[in-house]
């Protein structure tokens, strides 16, 4: 069996690991575990192999990761399968009922990436 590999990271999402997750695991090409770095030392021992990514986020492949800061304003909303009527719901949720102010863009913007932060 190959040697484990440490990558270790600002913060991991996905990979049913906990919220203050910051390691992944893996061994021959495929990730095996993740969570936070004491823990992963507690089950696979101490890495002969480590690879630090200070500053950054490891996600599981394939989430679409990008995001609409300009919609937390409104909030979750129910989608009903179509997308036109749909968007017409989120001109709705905009104050005067049309295409959002630059000013209101902006204030749901930041608040998201506070959110987010």
């Amino acid at each position: 069996m190959t040697e484990p590999i440490f990558y270790l990271a600002a913060a991991v999402r996905g990979f049913g690991a906990d919220p203050e997750a910051d390691t992944v695991v893996a061994q021959g090409g495929v990730v095996t575990d993740a969570g936070t770095r004491s823990q992963m030392r507690r089950v696979h021992g101490s890495p002969r192999s480590t690879h630090a990514l200070p500053g950054c986020l490891l996600l599981p492949g394939l989430i679409n990761a990008h995001t609409h800061l300009e919609l937390t304003a409104i909030g979750p909303q129910p989608y009903g399968g179509d997308f036109v009527d749909w968007v017409a719901m989120l001109r709705e949720q905009a104050p005067g009922g049309g295409p959002p102010e630059a000013r209101w863009l902006t204030r749901a913007a930041e608040q998201g990436a506070r959110a987010a932060a």
